[in-house]
């Protein structure tokens, strides 16, 4: 592990971020690794489907698919990578990978959530929850609100790290048969991020940070793994947020 001396977050400790990046990606890196080894089965009709719709040579196309595996493996751990960094706040706990009901919880009453205590479930999409199973995840948000004192003592969110669109937001979580409440909440991941450290920016600093996260972990494992010559840039990951995330939290003008 390098000197910590370069680290700028002041939110979260280097080793933290270090640790969970490691068990959060462990399944995803050994299986980038078998990729190099071998080549990953591949399933032929999405091959022919691929090829077909999107008109591209076969060595293309089985590359895409071969990929398919890999990316699923990251999104997975994607989620749950969020989810330990938030709860390794201080102030903060997660309640792990069996946590049940909900992910992350406060310890104290949080100021940007109308000094109340705070407890979510974090997703990696705005889509990530299937629309017949919405309600199920409203309810227990709301039962766990109700036994904590209620809406003026604690407030539930939903947290969607990437939104729909790009607007920030922090509002009530509308689900199809169920009246919102102003304590059952849906929030983004920029906001996400502010209500739990405090500070504004403090995704983009965390996605700023990961590369050099990742190739410190590539290197420990077997640096003849990966082309690591290739690490990416302030300006490439910029266009990656910019693309994808609100420029600023709901939360920075906020008078509630």
């Amino acid at each position: 592990m390098s000197n910590t001396a370069d680290w700028t977050i002041e939110w979260i400790a280097k080793e933290d971020v270090d640790h969970i990046v490691r068990k959060s990606f462990a399944g995803a890196i050994r299986k980038l690794k078998s990729k190099k080894e071998k080549i990953l089965q591949t399933d032929p009709t999405l091959v022919i489907a691929l090829s077909s719709l999107l008109d591209l040579p076969y060595e293309r196309v089985t590359r895409i698919a071969d990929d398919v595996s890999v990316v699923k493996s990251l999104q997975n751990a994607i989620g749950n990578f969020h989810q330990e960094i938030l709860g390794a706040v201080s102030g903060w706990k997660s309640t792990g990978s069996r946590g049940g009901v909900f992910d992350i919880y406060s310890e104290d009453k949080v100021a940007l959530a109308g000094n109340r205590a705070v407890l979510a479930e974090v997703k990696m999409r705005y889509n990530t929850i299937k629309a017949s199973d919405e309600a199920k995840t409203w309810d227990k948000l709301k039962d766990q609100v109700s036994s904590r004192g209620g809406g003026s003592q604690c407030v539930a969110y939903l947290i969607q790290i990437v939104p729909k669109t790009q607007e920030p937001y922090d509002r009530p979580w509308k689900v199809s048969g169920r009246n919102p409440l102003p304590y059952v909440r849906c929030v983004d991941g920029t906001t996400a991020y502010h209500l739990v450290t405090g500070v504004p920016n403090a995704l983009s600093q965390l996605l700023h940070a990961l590369p050099a996260v990742f190739k410190e972990i590539v290197e420990d494992a077997d640096s003849s793994e990966f082309d690591q010559t290739n690490l990416i840039t302030n300006v490439y990951i910029d266009h990656a947020i910019e693309q994808s995330l609100p420029p600023q939290s709901a939360l920075v003008d906020n008078s509630r």
